[in-house]
């Protein structure tokens, strides 16, 4: 009885984070899961929401706040990782 939502609000979020854990992998030169475990910590430790955390998540992967409020830079990071990982399993 699963079932999978296709929202394109679910999409965006699923690869806005998948997009931070990318960035924290290249930063720290880690794996997915040392980079999730990192982003997880960092949202636990964050007193915010709403804007004020995403100012957090952008101080913590250094990108100016601006941008990852209004770009899709994440979200495309994300896609790109997916297409390579797609066409790697060929």
């Amino acid at each position: 009885n699963k079932t999978c939502s296709f929202r394109l609000s679910y999409i965006s979020s699923y690869l806005f984070v998948r997009g931070c854990i990318k960035t924290i992998e290249e930063k720290h030169n880690i794996d997915k899961i040392k980079g999730l475990q990192l982003f997880l910590e960092m949202l636990y430790s964050s007193k915010y929401m709403s804007t004020w955390l995403m100012f957090d998540i952008a101080d913590f992967l250094e990108i100016d706040r601006n941008i990852l409020l209004r770009s899709k830079d994440l979200q495309l990071i994300a896609l790109n990782d997916i297409k390579k990982e797609y066409n790697e399993k060929k």
